[in-house]
């Protein structure tokens, strides 16, 4: 009965509080809950030793394509998780194969890229990048309106964070498709606006490029004399820097305004310049017809058709006209009848040339482009709306809960508040029963009942000032407490009485925490024995102040809960006087 008493005390020393969380953690459910989502999150997290090299590879492509490319393709894409990973992934992967000069047509792998960045408002020199990588794939494999439409998102990125370079490459990859679909004008433009860029810049080698390109766009419109000064000018550049390539294709435009303006000596001097410099033949097929064209214009009609036999042996090349040069070559060998028949057949071929460049695709981009904008715009408002379902669900979900939550615990306190009152009946009853038989006991070793003590020194600090009473209080305050703290038997005889009635507590607390000392134990005698605060300041000699500060100690050296084992004992002996 007596540790039933005890505990009943102890519960109702401070306000219930339910164990909703610490029986949540102990709960299997939650362990696995837990597993669970730290599953997901491993399974979520892409490999950190590929996103270090994917990392590697953004940083260090252009200066290292070799061991850029190296690096990407050791890299295991399985270990590469979450949208963003996935697309710098790709990006880090076009980059490297971009800058080895090897032309992708893979578009398995931009897509991702594609999906990521074209959404992304944040990341805008990646998105530029990016973006401008796909727009290179999707011109190697001839979709010049998917093309088309990620360059006019990179530049959107490129004019939030310029890059020279870019913002070159960029305008200068829209020049080509123009170029590819005749909409010259618009090829010039762009050209222009990538020259302009890559004026700034030390990039010698686009620079020049892109005044080839320049000079081929303005030989195709006929523009023939601004054409052959702005090619001059790149061939000059490209002797100087060893731009063999360049050259190559600087000369074949350049015969091409030689043979549209009948300057056939000039055609003479291409001839030497691929023969000087050793050019590579990148057009064999329009070298050998330049070699028909100006052999047949100083009469030497077996070079000629020698060439043109050559010529023929290759294999049709959409950049070469073969019935409008054959024309050239029998119309100055002064075969008429032939040069009229393959004058006819280039005319029959340019009005297919015509059909075909009004069903190119880029004529309708601005149409398509918009409808682009459209299916993104509604692509995003269905995110939006996504989001604001998930997190209207998300806030009714939570208010639910603690709905059921507070629910539960209203209906827990209640249930607890009808235990504790059926308990605070029954330990009513037995505190009675036990603080009665402890005060009969401890008024018999005094011989008087102690609440008379405590009564005198209440009486004692409350009228300390009135003379005729203070002598009288103090002589018999002093008598008790000379008797109660000069004679060790009655201290033990207390402590035993104590012990007796309070489930042996002294002792347990001598042997459990041994760095109590004299003082704190006699404090807690006294205290149990239901001596008031005021009595035991007297019995201990210490001031009012001094006790909270020894009751402080005390609950420092045994811990908080023994402590309130202690206090519990304590109101049970006193009526709330500690």
């Amino acid at each position: 009965m007596q540790s039933t008493i005890f505990f009943c005390i102890f519960a109702l020393s401070k306000p219930h509080r339910p164990m909703i969380i610490s029986r949540l953690f102990r709960s299997r459910q939650f362990v696995f809950c837990v597993m669970l989502c730290c599953a997901v999150l491993l399974a979520s997290c892409s490999n950190k030793a590929a996103i270090a090299s994917v990392e590697y590879v953004l940083q260090n492509a252009e200066q290292e394509p070799a061991e850029a490319l190296e690096r990407i393709a050791s890299v295991n894409r399985k270990q590469i998780r979450g949208s963003r990973d996935r697309a710098r992934y790709a990006l880090a992967y076009s980059e490297a194969l971009y800058y080895n000069r090897i032309d992708s047509n893979c578009d398995t792998l931009v897509t991702p890229m594609m999906h990521y960045y074209l959404y992304d408002d944040e990341h805008h020199a990646e998105r530029a990048r990016a973006l401008y990588q796909y727009a290179s794939v999707m011109h190697n494999m001839d979709k010049p309106t998917e093309a088309m439409y990620a360059l006019l998102e990179s530049e959107a990125s490129i004019d939030v964070e310029d890059d020279l370079k870019l913002r070159a490459l960029i305008y200068r990859l829209m020049g080509s498709l123009y170029g590819g679909e005749c909409l010259y004008k618009n090829a010039l433009e762009s050209f222009y606006k990538a020259l302009d860029a890559i004026e700034l810049t030390e990039l010698d080698f686009h620079r020049a490029y892109i005044q080839y390109e320049i000079g081929e766009v303005l030989c195709l419109t006929k523009h023939y004399d601004q054409a052959e000064e702005i090619l001059n000018s790149v061939k000059t550049i490209s002797i100087e820097k060893g731009y063999w390539d360049l050259l190559s294709l600087t000369l074949h435009t350049l015969s091409d305004v030689y043979i549209a303006t009948n300057r056939m000596a000039d055609c003479g001097a291409i001839i030497q310049y691929f023969e000087t410099y050793q050019c590579p033949l990148l057009f064999e097929l329009n070298y050998y017809y330049i070699c028909a064209i100006y052999y047949s214009s100083i009469g030497n009609e077996d070079e000629a058709f020698k060439n043109i036999s050559i010529a023929d042996s290759y294999p049709n090349d959409a950049n070469v006209s073969p019935e409008l040069l054959k024309y050239y070559v029998y119309s100055n060998l002064q075969y008429c009848d032939q040069a009229l028949e393959w004058l006819s057949c280039y005319t029959e071929q340019q009005e297919e040339v015509m059909l075909d460049i009004l069903e190119l695709p880029l004529l309708n981009t601005q149409v398509q482009l918009l409808a682009k904008d459209v299916e993104i715009a509604e692509h995003r408002a269905k995110n939006t709306r996504l989001y604001t379902t998930i997190i209207i669900t998300m806030v009714i979900l939570v208010v639910l809960l603690l709905f059921i939550h507070v629910r539960g615990k209203i209906k827990r306190q209640q249930h607890d508040i009808e235990e504790y009152m059926s308990i605070i009946d029954e330990l009513r009853a037995n505190s009675n029963i036990v603080r009665g038989s402890l005060s009969k006991d401890v008024n018999k070793l005094f011989g008087r009942p102690f609440s008379d003590i405590n009564n005198l020194c209440e009486m004692y600090y409350a009228d300390s000032s009135v003379s005729w009473k203070t002598s009288h209080i103090i002589s018999s305050v002093r008598g008790i407490v000379d008797s109660i703290t000069n004679n060790e038997t009655n201290i033990q005889k207390l402590e035993g009485i104590v012990n007796l009635h309070c489930d042996n507590i002294i002792a347990k607390l001598k042997i459990n925490y041994p760095k109590l000392n004299n003082k704190e134990i006699k404090f807690i005698i006294y205290s149990l024995s239901g001596f008031s605060s005021r009595s035991i300041c007297l019995l201990l000699d210490i001031d009012a102040a001094a006790i909270s500060r020894l009751k402080y100690k005390i609950k420092e050296k045994i811990g908080n809960e023994e402590f309130l084992i202690f206090q519990g004992y304590i109101n049970m002996c006193m009526e709330g006087d500690l």
